[in-house]
């Protein structure tokens, strides 16, 4: 039933006016934050340009193939930061939910609902009472004490590293590994061999050293000849593809080592050194990395088999190669 009086609807929370400034990098876009960000508050909010309240977020990469994001906000509640890493689904649910709790926090001052007129019987009835006594004042309307943002847990992550905690930038690390060797051209059939490899990398750059071992035999119509390799060689090598599955690279390499040859009642042993340039396509497999490798060598100092002698040459031609193996990251 009617009883005179009518009742005010309280007004709706204005929608909070935020600027945001996302600055991110190609493996994970701003749209997937911004997704993140309207699945996760429940508090109206739009975007703008300027305004009091401002949230900043940067996304860099990180060690390990990780990603590092740094959360920043300041509106009337006050100022705070948030940093986390780990992959781009876990760091942008995470931002998300922090930002969540700051605009959660960030006061408003809602509108003050306007009198409402009372019915005639109500003003006839307090008529005569607003002649003798006038009527009590209405406080103020106080805005809600402001509340610092209380940043979330982040999900949990596996621990960075020592050496790379709280610093994203290059990728850094070693790598050993194992491959096998097949040459042609150095004597009259191929040569044949396995190898150790260890090498420091980053994103771009890669020194790698380590120790090979080739063999190979052909008949001559004077004899059997033997032929030993044993050489010790280094490569500097720009990465041209760094992704996280396949990276490609081209290296140039100085391979100093040792030449053994047997033939006939011929005992012979001369240092080696050649020159060779490569390029090297690796695949990444979970921890492992699967690598194929072309190369063209340049013997600076070779040996000639005939008839009847060893002959030293100064050079010899292009002698091509080929290399298959794998790398295991360890520190």
């Amino acid at each position: 039933m009617h009883d005179g009086h009518t009742q005010a609807t309280p007004p709706a929370l204005p929608a909070l006016p935020v600027a945001i400034d996302i600055t991110t990098i190609d493996a994970c876009p701003k749209g997937r934050f911004r997704t993140a960000l309207a699945s996760r508050v429940r508090r109206p909010f739009e975007v703008r340009e300027e305004a009091s309240a401002t949230l900043r977020i940067t996304i860099a990469k990180a060690a390990k193939g990780e990603l590092e994001a740094r959360a920043s906000f300041k509106g009337r509640s006050g100022i705070a930061s948030r940093s986390v890493r780990g992959s781009c689904d876990e760091i942008t649910s995470a931002l998300a939910l922090v930002a969540a709790t700051w605009f959660e926090a960030e006061p408003a001052l809602e509108p003050v609902p306007a009198a409402v007129p009372a019915s005639v019987d109500d003003e006839r009835a307090v008529a005569p009472a607003a002649t003798t006594e006038p009527p009590p004042s209405i406080p103020p309307v106080v805005p809600p004490p402001a509340v610092a943002p209380r940043p979330a847990a982040a999900p949990p992550r596996r621990p960075a590293p020592p050496s790379d905690a709280g610093a994203a930038g290059p990728r850094k690390r070693f790598s050993l590994g194992a491959h096998g060797l097949a040459t042609f051209g150095l004597v009259g059939n191929a040569a044949g061999g396995a190898g150790v490899a260890l090498a420091f990398e980053t994103d771009r750059f890669e020194l790698r050293g380590g120790l090979r071992g080739a063999l190979s035999a052909e008949t001559l119509p004077s004899g059997q000849a033997h032929h030993v390799w044993v050489t010790a060689p280094i490569d500097g090598c720009l990465h041209a593809l760094t992704g996280r599955v396949l990276r490609l690279a081209g290296c140039l390499r100085v391979e100093p080592g040792y030449f053994r040859v047997s033939f006939a009642n011929i005992q012979d042993g001369e240092p080696w050194l050649s020159t060779a340039a490569a390029a090297r396509l690796g695949w990444s497999v979970g921890p492992i990395r699967l690598e194929l490798e072309g190369a063209l060598t340049l013997p600076i100092t070779g040996y000639r088999i005939t008839r009847t002698e060893t002959t030293f040459v100064p050079f010899r031609a292009l002698a091509p190669g080929l290399a298959a193996g794998v790398m295991i990251p360890f520190w």
